[in-house]
């Protein structure tokens, strides 16, 4: 069986309406854990005044974790993140 390595990123837009709980996530397999890791991003999201605003910036967000994981990136290269995951 093939296993998933990511899951691209998608929008989350709250029920609410509230900025502050926008966000885009996506998911990356841990080779540490065996499993699927998600990840929110919410950069920029609080100086939005208006739904549009958060739309816009979300689509900025998701288009650009897109573009680095099909690159190649992983979150995991980064040492902050890697101590998170695995504390």
């Amino acid at each position: 069986m093939k296993r998933k390595e990511i899951i691209l990123p998608k929008i989350y837009r709250p029920k609410s309406g509230r900025v502050e709980d926008w966000f885009v996530y996506f998911s990356v397999f841990d080779e540490f854990t065996g499993k699927l890791r998600r990840f929110r991003k919410s950069a920029g999201f609080k100086k939005c005044t208006s739904d549009a605003e958060c739309l816009a910036n979300a689509r900025r967000l998701q288009a650009k974790y897109t573009r680095l994981l099909k690159r190649g990136w992983s979150p995991f290269e980064n040492k902050k993140e890697i101590g998170r995951a695995h504390v």
